[in-house]
């Protein structure tokens, strides 16, 4: 399924199908010999024009469900063009060398009971890229099934004021609207996001601003 810059998206695992699990991440996750990361996992697809950073957002919308995010550069030939095909009888602690994982997203689900990950690539070049939306724990003994619903926002380029509103000191702008500004950034310095997660992979300070952007540069005399 395709994304573009700018869009977010309501999302699901529900009912999808197992395609990749820990070794297929191995440029990404240490391989600590386990085999999780075999429920079903959500697949998109998007292409950047290596114009600016990439951010990737994802929020889960089900409590208690751990969903984490991947960005892959590679998609593994199985999956070129297509990638709904199952994995079936997958070897343990096998890795695929046609994929490759770039970026993370790993947080564990929050006091709320609900899970916030964030992938930051900056100078990413141009090319075709993968998000990958994967639950960690399926039927493994005492843990909940990861699948749920999710929603993923992607943003592709970097901030630009260049055609913004001018305001002088002691000027009031009124009725004014970020309705038809550009929606390229999502991360600034302030204010802090969640706190809830993995506290050895934070959410950077000022991530989650997913709305259009509208710049106001102040002139001074």
């Amino acid at each position: 399924m395709s994304i573009t810059c700018g869009q977010t998206l309501s999302g699901s695992t529900i009912d999808e199908n197992f395609k990749f699990y820990r070794p297929n991440y191995s440029t990404c996750l240490a391989n600590d010999n386990s085999n999780d990361y075999q429920a079903p996992d959500k697949v998109y697809t998007f292409t950047h024009d290596g114009n600016g950073d990439v951010s990737i957002h994802l929020w889960s919308q089900t409590a208690n469900v751990d969903l984490d995010v991947f960005l892959l550069d590679e998609c593994g030939m199985a999956w070129s063009g297509n990638p709904e095909i199952v994995i079936l009888n997958v070897p343990p602690n096998t890795n695929n060398p046609n994929i490759h994982c770039i970026g993370r997203g790993i947080s564990y689900i929050d006091p709320s009971g609900y899970d916030t990950d964030f992938i930051y690539a900056k100078d990413l070049p141009a090319g075709t890229y993968y998000i990958v939306v994967d639950g960690q724990h399926w039927q493994a003994g005492n843990f909940p099934n990861d699948v749920g619903n999710f929603e993923l926002s992607l943003h592709c380029n970097d901030l630009s004021c260049t055609s913004g509103t001018i305001i002088k000191c002691g000027d009031k702008l009124v009725n004014q609207s970020n309705t038809s500004g550009d929606n390229n950034v999502s991360i600034y310095c302030s204010p802090s996001p969640n706190t809830g997660g993995n506290p050895s992979y934070p959410i950077p300070p000022g991530t989650g601003c997913t709305g259009n952007e509208r710049c106001i540069n102040l002139f001074r005399m």
